[in-house]
């Protein structure tokens, strides 16, 4: 599906709405139910109030994931990891292992792969951790209203409760927003019989992690819809572990010729470096430094970020040929095997590090008063 403009990114027009509707909601329960709204409280309000955005968090996104969890596995998905704050599960090469959530990255987020002995139905995993939301949030209520609770407690669901709508509108309305939210690629499934190419950045996405799979290539053309483009990041990846120049450039050239229409911060990320990847392999020295420098500040930190593999590749062009600094070359020669240790996408650091060897020989070869 070739599109001339990209998806607009619909988050805070719908963060707004979502907050007025909750306030029009809230006067309405308040009034029917005949809440007071000057309560005898028994703590401190700000307490309270803490109280109510922690349960309705963390009690809203653990009911979408177990959700998530339970009907992506009746569909025929298995789960790579759950990640909830602290905890963290996930299974690498074969194994189940449990680790620290925060030294990861402290999010709560589920990541479903097919099962390649099931037939997958795609639909109910998508919808799964919707109606873990709905069904929990209707539980609560039946219990609330069942129990006859004081107006304190009503009060205190009621507005916990208000994640629930949150996150059911953010998860399931078809339209672009920070990321690929399950409502959007329902629709992009849906309306572009992209079923198939779904499944296949899922199957990546196990192969990333997990070394008994292999990355699968697919020429997506000019197709430049969220999922395609996706997978165009995975063709990267595929390239780079082939370690074939070629493939490399082909496919950085295809990511960086439509990095607007990819969703998803590590995707976008992604796409962003392309660009100046593909200048560096081109041994565009000057384009590169028109295209460097007119990036922003916090930009040009991100394409020497220490604490990504994709990000240091570009790293050591930009400060061996970009910057000509010995010392921020070293920095990042010192930080490589650190952050290998710690990669995101474990499958994929053998040939990262061997791609990043053959780089840091390049840049002595072009430049080789940079050796220290």
């Amino acid at each position: 599906m070739k599109r001339k403009d990209p998806y607009v990114n619909l988050s805070w027009p719908i963060y707004v709405v979502f907050v007025a509707l909750g306030c029009l909601l809230a006067k309405v329960l308040f009034d029917g139910l005949e809440i007071n709204a000057t309560y005898n409280w028994h703590m401190n309000i700000i307490i309270y109030d803490i109280l109510v955005l922690v349960y309705g968090y963390v009690s809203c996104v653990l009911f979408y994931m177990l959700g998530k969890v339970i009907f992506a596995k009746l569909a025929g998905f298995d789960i790579l990891y759950f990640n909830f704050l602290l905890i963290g599960i996930k299974k690498e090469n074969g194994k189940i292992k449990f680790y620290n959530g925060a030294k990861e990255d402290f999010s709560c987020n589920v990541e479903i792969v097919p099962n390649p002995n099931k037939k997958q139905n795609i639909p109910l995993a998508l919808w799964g951790g919707t109606i873990g939301i709905t069904v929990s949030c209707a539980v609560t209520y039946i219990l609330l209203f069942a129990l006859d609770s004081s107006s304190t407690t009503k009060c205190f669901f009621i507005l916990s409760s208000f994640f629930y709508l949150f996150a059911f509108i953010a998860y399931m309305i078809p339209v672009r927003m920070d990321n690929i939210t399950d409502g959007f690629a329902l629709v992009l499934i849906h309306k572009y019989k992209l079923g198939e190419a779904y499944l296949r950045n899922k199957r990546n996405l196990r192969a990333m992690y997990d070394s008994k799979y292999e990355l699968e290539y697919f020429d997506y053309g000019d197709n430049n819809d969220p999922i395609s483009m996706e997978g165009k990041c995975f063709n990267f990846y595929y390239s780079i572990r082939k370690n074939d120049m070629e493939l490399i450039k082909d496919s950085t050239s295809k990511l960086a010729e439509s990095y607007k229409f990819v969703i998803g911060e590590d995707s976008t990320r992604l796409a962003s470096i392309a660009q100046a990847y593909l200048l560096s392999l081109n041994d565009q020295v000057e384009e590169l430094k028109d295209f460097y420098w007119k990036l922003d500040t916090p930009s040009r930190k991100a394409l020497r970020n220490t604490k990504n593999l994709d990000s240091m590749k570009i790293g050591y062009y930009i400060e061996g040929i970009v910057e000509d600094s010995k010392e921020g070359l070293q920095e990042l020669i010192d930080a490589t095997p650190k952050c290998a240790q710690k990669y995101k996408y474990k499958a994929q650091v053998e040939a990262e590090m061997k791609f990043i060897e053959e780089l840091k020989e390049a840049i002595y070869t072009k430049n080789p008063g940079i050796k220290m």
